[in-house]
């Protein structure tokens, strides 16, 4: 699996006004049975796929669930949500 996001997904995922922009937003989930894996948008619009492990410019992935997503700042533990 790549790092990449396919076009489709990335185009819905930077459509303008449908999420506010300033804050990194979990946009979805994928799981499988051998890891799951967070679909991410930066602020800036760019979209990333992690998983439990991996390091980011916003913080280390620690834990994936079936709604969430949790990163180590640092300094404190960020839990992002998916929007219902």
């Amino acid at each position: 699996m790549t790092d990449s996001v396919n076009e489709t997904t990335a185009r819905a995922a930077t459509q303008k006004n449908k999420l506010p922009l300033g804050e990194l937003r979990l946009l979805g989930i994928v799981a499988r049975p051998e890891m799951a894996q967070a679909l991410l948008r930066t602020p800036s619009g760019e979209t990333f796929r992690a998983e439990a492990g991996s390091r980011t410019d916003y913080g280390n992935v620690i834990a994936i669930d079936e709604r969430s997503v949790i990163l180590d700042t640092g300094t404190s533990a960020r839990r992002l949500e998916l929007l219902a």
